[in-house]
């Protein structure tokens, strides 16, 4: 019992290291979380001005649009400029639509990944009765083990008395016939229970099965967690990577049309200002575009904590199978005395990742 002790003292502190470990690794998820947060607010707040830089433009196309009506004959020239900035957005609506598709992917993984988590805790709670349940049947055994020593030291005391009239025969006859009237009906308890020890190893044994199946189910589930949250972060660069492209196209196109702007003549100036009309009205679809983009991030965060918490609980969970299978493996007095010192110690607590 004491080199079972051993290990899972060394199992313990093999968890404790790799939870350590993991609590670093979610450190770092967090600073670069924090990161993206940062690059989140630099975009909504550059929204922010484009946007009010649009809405001035659109003051502007709205007296350039009533001198725009005397210049139709340059319809020709304008359908060609919006034909070719068309064909210049359609690619990108194509991305925009593929990363859609591959956003609600991902959401369907992390809806698949919260119904496994959820049997996991059923799992967990079935194996808790199941433990409850074999500890209660342990309790009864050693109250029967306690009544069984009760009741042969009852015998032991009245065989003593038999004893002492050895030197006179009547008086023994009578003692063993009382003894033998007294006990006839009574049953032992090794005559009750032949097999309580092998029982109860038996049903030792099947609890650290039990713990040993619900420690590796625990670490399964923290490895696809890990990995998921190292997912979802280069999800979340590759949009940040499609933001500022975007961006960078639309500042070509405005210096595009300012450099159209910029010509001497007043029919070409009259043009640039109708396709800026359809570049800002295209930007404003980019611009939405980013803003739902910058939602699904958020929304990506948010399921970022939640797999945060379920990290943490499954932390618990593994601490408290342990700490079980440790006060069940032996009834000694010696082996629970060596418990107690161990519960005693201090145990680092669990960190929790700062929420964001």
């Amino acid at each position: 019992m004491k080199k079972k002790f051993s290990a899972l003292q060394k199992d313990i502190e093999d968890q404790r290291e790799e939870i350590r470990s993991l609590e670093e690794k979610g450190k770092e998820l967090t600073e670069n979380i924090r990161g993206l947060e940062k690059d989140i607010q630099g975009h909504k707040k550059e929204i922010r001005e484009r946007e009010e830089t649009i809405q001035d433009k659109e003051k502007r196309i709205y007296d350039l649009k009533k001198k725009n009506q005397e210049l139709e004959k340059f319809k020709f020239v304008l359908d060609y400029k919006i034909k070719e900035l068309k064909r210049q957005i359609e690619p990108r609506e194509q991305e925009i639509a593929d990363m859609k598709t591959q956003i609600e992917e991902m959401d369907a993984e992390l809806e698949q990944y919260h119904k496994s988590n959820a049997a996991l805790d059923l799992m967990i709670g079935e194996l808790r009765l199941k433990m409850d349940g074999m500890q209660k049947e342990l309790n009864l055994q050693a109250a029967q083990v306690a009544l069984g020593k009760a009741l042969v030291r009852q015998v032991q005391t009245d065989l003593l008395g038999c004893a002492q009239l050895l030197d006179n025969k009547k008086g023994l006859k009578v003692a063993v016939m009382a003894l033998n009237k007294k006990y006839e009906d009574g049953v032992t308890p090794d005559a009750k229970e032949p097999n309580s020890q092998a029982e109860y190893n038996r049903q030792r044994e099947y609890l650290e099965k039990e713990v040993e199946s619900l420690k590796r189910k625990i670490m399964k589930g923290m490895a696809i967690s890990e990995s998921e949250l190292h997912r979802l972060q280069r999800e979340n660069a590759i949009l940040t990577t499609q933001v500022n492209e975007l961006r960078r196209e639309f500042h070509n196109v405005r210096m595009q049309t300012q450099e159209v702007r910029e010509t001497k003549y007043k029919s070409t100036v009259s043009i640039a200002n109708s396709a800026i009309n359809k570049n800002l009205s295209v930007s404003s679809e980019v611009i939405r575009e980013r803003k739902e983009k910058i939602r699904e991030a958020e929304f990506q965060k948010e399921h970022i904590l939640q797999l945060k918490a379920r990290l943490t609980e499954l932390q618990k969970a593994l601490g408290g199978g342990l700490k079980f299978a440790l006060t069940g493996s032996n009834n000694s007095p010696q082996h629970r005395q060596q418990q107690q010192q161990y519960i005693r110690k201090p145990t680092p607590p669990t960190q929790r990742l700062p929420p964001v």
